[in-house]
């Protein structure tokens, strides 16, 4: 059971609306509508992310400069890892998933995550997907690491065997930087 609180002066205003012919009963059904009313309207918005009205279509451009405005450590790697993860932003996981860079659902650090789908993480938007790398990076301690650690780190950490061979991941990111 939702307990919604009703200000005194929209309960004031309801009541002065409905003067003639109010009783007790018609009060309380006037009342009940109204809270309901409010808890419908508080439960749409809260199906929305909070950011809707900041929410940039995605082109790899708009990826890079959410990359910078949250100060992800080496843009260029994130920007290879995305590209590599999501097959050049054509992917089914990036496509349903709003997953840019393949992450699979976080169960040990905080995420943005919604859902999974795909065996992979599920996102409002495909920015939310980038807070959640930088979420990742900083939950790692990735990002307090000189680049090249960072780089060969990721086999380990990001793809880590059985799912890539040892040191494969951190290849193919390399040679995609050059």
């Amino acid at each position: 059971m939702k307990v919604v609180r009703i200000k005194k002066s929209d309960l004031d205003r309801l009541i002065k609306e409905q003067v003639g012919g109010l009783n007790a009963v018609n009060l309380g059904k006037k009342v009940y509508d109204f809270g309901k009313s409010i808890v419908s309207k508080i439960s749409s918005d809260s199906d929305s992310t909070e950011d809707d009205t900041n929410l940039l279509p995605f082109t790899p451009e708009n990826l890079e400069k959410e990359i910078i405005k949250l100060n992800i450590v080496y843009p260029d790697v994130a920007m290879a890892q995305a590209k590599w993860e999501s097959a050049h932003f054509k992917s089914d996981v990036f496509k349903e998933n709003n997953n840019v860079f393949g992450m699979k659902l976080a169960l040990q650090r905080d995420t943005t995550a919604v859902g999974k789908n795909r065996g992979h993480a599920k996102y409002n938007n495909w920015q939310d997907s980038v807070k959640d790398y930088k979420l990742w990076q900083d939950s790692n301690g990735m990002s307090k690491l000189p680049k090249e650690k960072y780089i060969n780190k990721l086999s380990n950490v990001y793809c880590p065997p059985p799912d890539c061979k040892p040191g494969s991941y951190s290849k193919n990111i390399k040679s995609m930087l050059r």
